[in-house]
């Protein structure tokens, strides 16, 4: 097995939301569907919130989310 100690934010934060989606039930890349179903509403927050606590940019997530960077401020600010 390789390791790669060169991975970007955006690949650290597109394996986050792999393995949400995985544990969540829900098909892979659907965190970016701009849908607003609870299904898939907290299984984005959850991988936001682990992104922030891993020290990606607001940039990074909202990018891969498809989402506004204002949204991963609120997320950051209501969900300790």
């Amino acid at each position: 097995m390789t390791y790669r100690s060169n991975i970007t934010d955006k690949e650290k934060f597109e394996h986050i939301c792999d393995l949400t989606t995985s544990l969540a039930g829900v098909r892979k890349g659907s965190l970016a569907f701009k849908s607003r179903k609870h299904k898939l509403q907290l299984p984005r927050l959850v991988a936001a919130n682990i992104g922030r606590i891993n020290e990606i940019h607001h940039r990074v997530i909202s990018n891969v989310l498809n989402r506004d960077r204002s949204l991963i401020y609120h997320y950051e600010k209501t969900h300790s």
